[in-house]
């Protein structure tokens, strides 16, 4: 619930708040936006507590096996994403081929009558001297949407590996009290209302759907309802509070990698260093004030 209603505000921010002249400001800070919730997420929040639980040597081993996890996604989610230009390259060879054999005339004495006789009456037609720039500048929009869609897609499946293992841990704490499985659930809807936002606002810049938005940060908050089924009927004779922990220092490791190296470049080539680097303390106030609520509700 927690993470549809971060991609609610998102929508109502994108709508209502402006930040800026133009669209691509407004992406880059949100983009920013979100790679600071999710570095103060990484290492105030869960690093910390994986720490706590299985020791700082351990927990970094996970943290950096999730980087490699993340190289791994890039890997498979990059080509997918760019899946479709192969396709238009060959269109456009295909074209360009098409185009020669159009423009091109068997040469007879005719025809070469013909061409000296208007060769001082004749001038060079503006179309064959100047290419048009439309498909030079749609060609570098269809570039940066595929860029924004393997942001969104990264980001939406490190979000959904991070709140399987919080499912779980509801599960757990409902077994140890009912009161405390309660209120885990509510802590964790709240904290998860920045989350959700870091899910929806690159989907938004990939796709500028509301209906998508909406739709897909239902779908991965469904994960944590998920991680209570599977603990409850598949995971319960094996789950441990040790192995949720070293799960999420791998969460971790995913999430910088997205901030780091996907959300804030993107942020600083739209919005420029200064409005990105506010947007980035930005997020990470607002997801101090989500934790500070969550310790309210646990206290």
């Amino acid at each position: 619930m927690g993470t549809f209603l971060g991609g609610l505000l998102t929508i109502i921010m994108v709508r209502y708040v402006p930040a800026g002249a133009s669209t691509n400001n407004l992406l880059g800070v949100l983009q920013a936006f979100s790679a600071g919730v999710m570095l103060y997420m990484t290492f105030i929040d869960l690093l910390p507590e994986a720490k706590e639980s299985v020791g700082g040597r351990e927990c970094m081993l996970w943290f950096f096996g999730g980087v490699v996890v993340f190289g791994v996604l890039e890997t498979l989610i990059l080509p997918a994403a760019e899946g479709g230009d192969h396709h238009n390259h060959a269109v456009n060879g295909d074209s360009h081929h098409v185009e020669h054999v159009e423009t091109t005339t068997i040469k007879t004495p005719e025809t070469t009558r013909k061409r000296r006789s208007n060769a001082t009456a004749a001038s060079p037609t503006p179309t064959r001297a100047r290419k048009p720039a439309a498909p030079v500048a749609n060609e570098r929009q269809a570039t940066e949407r595929k860029q924004l869609l393997r942001t969104s897609l990264v980001t939406f499946v490190a979000m959904g590996l991070h709140n399987l293992p919080e499912g779980l841990s509801v599960y757990l704490g409902a077994l140890a009290d009912p009161r405390l499985g309660l209120q885990l659930a509510a802590a964790i809807c709240l904290h998860n209302i920045p989350e959700g936002m870091a899910v929806a606002i690159p989907l938004w810049a990939a796709t500028k759907s509301n209906y998508h938005v909406l739709y897909m940060t239902l779908i991965n908050g469904l994960m944590e309802p998920l991680g209570v089924l599977l603990g409850g009927f598949f995971l319960k004779n094996y789950l441990t509070q040790s192995l949720l922990s070293k799960s999420l220092a791998a969460v971790a490791g995913i999430m910088a990698c997205i901030s780091i190296h996907e959300l804030f470049p993107t942020a600083v080539t739209y919005a420029g260093k200064e409005r990105a680097s506010f947007a980035l303390f930005l997020g990470m106030a607002v997801c101090f004030v989500a934790l500070e609520g969550v310790d309210v509700i646990m206290s």
